[in-house]
């Protein structure tokens, strides 16, 4: 991993911490799971408690469980760089209002605590978390990157992985999220919007490409820059590609024309070919899938569900 340098800026502005490690599999071969209460800690404390009293205060006696999961949950946050992902679980269906109840929060709690870049908000029915396919990554993400702030933890209940069966979470889904960032940049969208697009769409990139470029059966993760250097150790003609979406998910722009930049390169690289795994090939045919609207990413960037409808 000796060739990639990272994210530095010769003025000393924008760097990046070389922090991040992967989750490792124990001695059965299983995944471990480290996340627990312990790993909150000033400056996300007073946020995650915020967060739980808004699940039971919403939901009631409807809420099963509420879970705190990602790089807050693992206790190596970065404040103003990090994001806090949240969920709860629910007894019954989520309805309209819960949902923009639950959007209208995520804007409310990131403007109080502007420690975290983003804020999740999200609820989901818990029979369909625990038997629906289309959860197989988010239960995934919860058995590994996860853990239960209040109510019955469920993660007992979902099977645990090894190393040789690891979802494919964001490689699948890459291509829609291009496009997807694309359409949304042609809204008459505010500052705040667009830098969320960046951030979400280019954090997308850098966790596909790990998942195109991993090898190692024993470890798995998510932390950028970690996933970056694992990409361009094995394919280091791409190194000027994966920094350019690392800087832009740290240090996301406002500029349009940056975004899409990023976005076109990205998907005009036919000689995207890791090994069996040919990206472009795989993720950029068809195009024409997306005459409409219907292949939009639950849980996108929330300029498009959320800021859009709230910010004007």
């Amino acid at each position: 991993m000796n060739a990639f340098k990272g994210v530095e800026s010769t003025s000393g502005e924008q760097r990046l911490r070389k922090i991040g490690s992967p989750i490792f599999v124990g001695h059965d071969g299983v995944f471990l799971n480290s996340c627990s209460m312990s790993n909150i800690i000033p400056p996300w404390s007073d946020l995650i408690s915020a967060l739980r009293i808004f699940y039971i205060q919403k939901f009631g006696a409807r809420l099963h469980s509420v879970y705190v999961r990602g790089s807050i949950a693992a206790g190596v946050g970065v404040p103003y760089v990090s994001d806090v992902d949240t969920f709860c679980l629910v007894r019954s269906e989520v309805f309209t209002r819960d949902q923009e109840d639950l959007d209208l929060a995520d804007i409310s709690f990131q403007k109080q605590f502007p420690v975290a870049s983003s804020v999740e908000v999200v609820a989901y029915n818990i029979d369909e978390f625990l038997e629906n396919s289309e959860f197989e990554g988010l239960r995934f993400l919860t058995k590994l990157t996860a853990f239960c702030v209040d109510g019955n933890d469920v993660s007992d209940l979902v099977r645990p992985y090894t190393g040789s069966d690891v979802p494919l979470i964001c490689l699948p889904k890459l291509k829609s999220a291009l496009e997807q960032s694309k359409l949304i940049l042609e809204e008459n969208i505010c500052e705040n919007s667009r830098i969320d697009v960046c951030r979400w769409i280019a954090k997308m990139i850098i966790r596909a490409a790990y998942e195109a470029a991993r090898t190692d059966l024993s470890e798995y993760s998510r932390d950028l820059y970690y996933c970056a250097s694992v990409f361009s150790s094995k394919h280091p003609k791409f190194n000027s590609s994966i920094n350019k979406a690392l800087l832009l998910a740290v240090y996301p722009s406002s500029d349009s024309r940056t975004i899409r930049k990023l976005i076109c390169g990205i998907a005009a690289s036919k000689s995207w070919k890791f090994g069996r795994v040919n990206l472009h090939r795989s993720l950029f045919a068809n195009s024409s899938a997306f005459a409409a609207k219907s292949w939009l990413i639950p849980n996108g960037p929330k300029t498009f569900v959320k800021i859009v409808r709230y910010a004007h």
